[in-house]
């Protein structure tokens, strides 16, 4: 369970929260691999590696970018 829900969920809400997470991580495993996958399936390990690593980088300074993660108004 995540702890942002605890801390930033109602009590209400909070089984939705983590049926919400729980549909956001099922998702994202089948689109990994059905995308990434199949996507570096055929390049040679020297070619896959990298792209794949470029891929995550450029996710992590796409999440942070948009403003996906920050710290709560207080």
């Amino acid at each position: 369970m995540n702890p942002f829900i605890n801390d930033y969920v109602v009590v209400q809400d909070r089984g939705l929260a983590m049926g919400v997470q729980n549909f956001g991580l099922t998702v994202g495993n089948l689109l990994s691999v059905a995308f990434v996958y199949t996507a570096t399936n055929l390049l040679v390990p020297e070619i896959s590696f990298p792209v794949l690593s470029i891929v995550q980088v450029l996710w992590v300074v796409l999440i942070i970018g948009l403003g996906m993660i920050a710290e709560p108004a207080a």
